[in-house]
């Protein structure tokens, strides 16, 4: 079983100490379903801001989004905007929706 604790704020994605998150690549082997999908904010128009209410694809390029399903089948989602500003990195999109989404985990399924 891989136990999720965290001890830090996740709400502002630039202060997540990410040491303590576990990797894509751990939570896989710990048994749970860990699904990516990286794309352009065209290819989701329906994606609106949970703030505002607003549609955000003036805004953002490209979207990172991770599924999570825990070994006891309970399921969590992140979701990472890029900035049209913003050069696209794979790599912290992927780190902000998996910290978004066990954020999530923790939140709605403790």
């Amino acid at each position: 079983m891989c136990k999720i604790s965290y001890d830090g704020d996740m709400s502002n994605s630039i202060n997540i100490n990410t040491s303590k998150i576990p990797t894509i690549h751990q939570l896989r082997r710990a048994g749970w379903k860990v699904r990516v999908m990286h794309g352009r904010m065209e290819d989701y128009p329906d994606l609106y801001s949970d703030e505002v209410g607003l549609p955000v694809r003036h805004l953002a390029d490209r979207v990172t989004m991770i599924e999570l399903t825990s070994p006891e089948g309970k399921d969590s989602y992140g979701v990472a905007l890029c900035s049209k500003e913003d050069n696209y990195n794979r790599k912290l999109g992927n780190r902000i929706a998996l910290g978004r989404a066990l954020k999530n985990h923790i939140v709605f399924n403790s």
